[in-house]
């Protein structure tokens, strides 16, 4: 997350709850942090991101 190639989406949907999402560009994997209820703080996702899920995410703010 602290990598500086890592792109920030913040005000993102996973899941229906809002959260922020990291992309690493180098490896190709997100990882989503909820930022409200009761799971705020938690890492939601730790994985590799499709094309379809990374343009989904840059166009919608949404990971499902």
């Amino acid at each position: 997350m602290s990598n500086p190639e890592s792109d920030l989406y913040t005000d993102v949907r996973i899941r229906g709850i809002l959260g922020r999402v990291y992309h690493c560009q180098a490896t190709n994997r997100v990882v989503g942090i909820h930022t409200e209820g009761k799971f705020a703080g938690q890492i939601t996702k730790a994985q590799p991101v499709s094309a379809n899920q990374l343009k989904r995410l840059q166009k919608l703010n949404k990971m499902e």
